[in-house]
């Protein structure tokens, strides 16, 4: 238990933690318990990260990519994640600049795409 609640250094294991996929309730709080002891790293950038795994991610999984930066880099990257056989959502947080454009090419490239700017925006996913 003690090993459980020691944080995690990604420089000294593995670049990334996986989480097996499992429903319910224990499933939550597995990742939110990991969550809250990985200590960042700059030994990759999000991009590099996500483009190493992708190879490791099962087929058909969906990848929800949380940002306020959304550049082409960005777009390239979960593009290549759908093509791979991911299932790609994008949720901007905040006031992203020419959204209008963003939200266009996240269309373009059959990405589903859901701005955030409040904790309220998360209730219509809160009550269905």
């Amino acid at each position: 238990k003690a090993a459980a609640s020691a944080p995690m250094n990604a420089a000294k294991t593995h670049p990334s933690i996986p989480i097996s996929p499992r429903r319910g309730r224990a499933q939550l709080i597995r990742i939110l318990e990991t969550l809250a002891r990985v200590q960042t790293a700059e030994l990759y950038s999000f991009l590099q990260l996500v483009q190493n795994e992708m190879g490791r991610i099962p087929w058909g999984t969906t990848l929800i990519v949380i940002s306020a930066k959304l550049d082409d880099a960005l777009f390239d990257c979960l593009f290549q994640a759908r093509r791979s056989g991911l299932k790609p959502v994008l949720i901007p947080c905040g006031p992203v600049p020419e959204m209008e454009a963003k939200r266009n090419k996240a269309k373009y490239f059959g990405i589903p795409l859901y701005q955030v700017y409040s904790e309220r925006d998360l209730d219509r996913w809160r009550h269905g």
